[in-house]
């Protein structure tokens, strides 16, 4: 409510709209208090009142059609102005009895000139390779026999070959720099000019080479950023290991595990300096939150026959094949809207329909992925996040044994053909491949739990795992992981394997399987020893991942400062 206040340049600008029709007279009053505003040239101005003219014009003609979808969202209304402004374009109108004219192509029609001054004669340019201003796609478009490219093609075609009737001299001028906006290609048309007219062509290149006065010092690269286990930082790594004074014991999952692994500084920024992910609105589909409705989604398909302790069988899937698409709706209400809700008053957005379709048909392979199993299904664990999957894990801190708590979400437990399983649902690209480099003297497989980042390692594998060590020690049996991942586990099966260099693949089972779960456990207490060795500070490693976008990356290339005794 203060924000109107803070400027005497346009408050409206900072009132808050409750639909489309508010929204695009506010627009309107915004450019027309922009184009009211004097630019400090004249020639500013004149450009600036184009530009403000055509943005107006095209509000307008977008508020006619918006005005016949009263019930559009303000979130698509933005989306479409968007897209609509990015390609406009104003002409620039000149004095018409000035010897020099500036223009565009299409306004040199039927006029004839005697020195011309082509610029941007670049391909892509001349003639325009992009579709025209339209949200209708070009098979629509050529069915119908409405304009397409070609005919913007030969329209610049057209246009060009009648501006040279009756010249006397023509200056084509293009950019041959390459970057990711220009090709650096000259136009077709020059290159038929030179090669199917006989008129005299001369070519010129001007370039300009760049020579610094006075040489500048490089700057050095910043030191390494690491942070020491002392004061506040130790204080609260040891809410791990213990009770924290305000009664909180924190618990290690196997996300926070794994991000330790990769880059301890990531996991000091995460969950020792609380720095968490700054807001942003998304206007895409969060990959996350479809993780998110596809895991509920299985847990109601799944849970009636847990309860009842029943069976599932082949005669089951054909029954739950057919509430996918009530089941799907259900968890997306629960995800997008916090709540069930009537099934009457599901009203999705289009973002949350299309999440419904992605949910339905990852569901559906997953059922028909358990239904070929050869099998019944016992399910003896869902979505367990009690406080029955926490395991007090013993690691040695400066002589002393301590504990980590240690805490696993398991996706699944079942058993199928006599073979317990640990079932982790992904519904990214993770792959089932480990690699390996062959066979050491006791003909077990030579591999490591983790090589330096991520591309070179399996992170799912590690995360999996991770929740059958924790569940094996607390419950006694024997559990086999297995990997549903939506990409591959058609194809490629949902058990682990290791890949031998120019040697194939062998499914980690049996030995195998045993030898990675011992392998695991060594490596899982070697990295908690040294997350709580006070003389080892965080630090990001040379060639850690960093995965693009990440809201961590700054911190992660920048110096920090972060005293002993600072708080907060």
């Amino acid at each position: 409510s203060k924000l109107p206040g803070l400027t005497d340049q346009f408050p409206a600008f900072f009132r808050k709209v409750s639909n489309v029709g508010t929204l695009m007279d506010q627009l309107q009053l915004l450019l027309q208090s922009l184009s009211e505003t004097p630019a400090p040239s004249r020639l500013h101005n004149l450009i600036e009142r184009t530009l403000l003219e055509q943005a107006l014009q095209a509000i307008r003609q977008l508020q006619q059609g918006f005005e016949e979808h009263p019930d559009l969202s303000i979130t698509l209304a933005i989306k479409l102005i968007r897209r609509h402004m990015v390609r406009l374009t104003a002409p620039l109108s000149g004095d018409p009895f000035s010897p020099i004219q500036i223009m565009g192509l299409l306004e040199s029609r039927n006029l004839n000139f005697d020195h011309i001054f082509l610029v941007g004669a670049n391909e892509g340019n001349l003639p325009v390779l992009s579709a025209g201003s339209t949200f209708i796609p070009y098979n629509l478009r050529r069915a119908y026999r409405l304009p397409v490219i070609e005919n913007q093609q030969a329209l610049s075609a057209y246009l060009f070959y009648r501006l040279l009737h009756h010249f006397e001299r023509l200056h084509l001028i293009y950019n041959a720099a390459v970057d990711y906006e220009n090709s650096g290609e000259v136009s077709r048309f020059a290159q038929q000019i030179c090669y199917e007219s006989n008129l005299p062509v001369r070519t010129h290149s001007v370039a300009l080479s760049a020579s610094p006065s006075h040489k500048k010092e490089v700057p050095a690269s910043p030191p390494a950023i690491s942070i020491p286990k002392t004061g506040i930082v130790w204080q609260r790594l040891q809410a791990f290991l213990q009770e924290s004074p305000d009664g909180e014991r924190r618990s290690l999952s196997a996300s926070a595990f794994a991000l330790y692994v990769n880059s301890p500084l990531e996991f000091f920024i995460k969950y020792i300096a609380g720095i968490k992910e700054p807001p942003v609105l998304n206007t895409e589909i969060e990959t996350n939150r479809v993780g998110n409705v596809i895991h509920n989604a299985m847990q109601l398909l799944y849970q009636p026959f847990l309860l009842q302790g029943a069976a599932l069988n082949s005669d089951n899937f054909s029954q739950l094949l057919k509430q996918v698409p009530e089941i799907c709706e259900q968890a997306i209400a629960e995800e997008f809207k916090g709540t069930e809700g009537d099934q009457d008053q599901r009203q999705f957005s289009g973002q949350e329909r299309i999440v419904q379709r992605i949910s339905e048909e990852y569901c559906r392979i997953f059922l028909g992925f358990d239904r070929n199993l050869g099998g019944a299904i016992e399910l003896l664990e869902l979505e367990n996040d009690t406080e029955q999957y926490r395991l007090e894990f013993p690691v040695m801190v400066q002589g002393e044994q301590k504990s980590v708590l240690l805490k696993g979400i398991i996706d699944r437990v079942d058993r199928v053909n006599g073979e317990m399983r640990i079932v982790d649902y992904k519904t990214g690209s993770d792959s089932l491949e480990v690699r390996a480099v062959g066979l050491n003297d006791e003909g077990k497989f030579d591999f490591e739990i983790f090589n330096s980042n991520w591309k070179d390692s399996n992170k799912a594998f590690l995360q999996t795992l991770f929740y059958t060590y924790i569940y094996e020690q607390i419950s006694g049996q024997s559990v086999t992981p297995h990997l549903y991942s939506i990409r591959k586990m058609r194809t490629e099966g949902t058990n682990f394997k290791f890949k031998i260099p120019r040697k194939g693949q062998y499914p980690i089972t049996g030995q195998a399987l045993e030898q990675a779960k011992k392998k695991f456990g060594e490596f899982l207490k070697d990295k908690l020893e040294e997350l709580f060795n006070p003389d080892i500070p965080f630090v990001h490693p040379t060639g850690a991942t960093v995965y693009e976008g990440s809201v961590y990356e700054s911190y992660l290339s920048h110096s920090l400062d972060f005293g002993e005794e600072e708080a907060g």
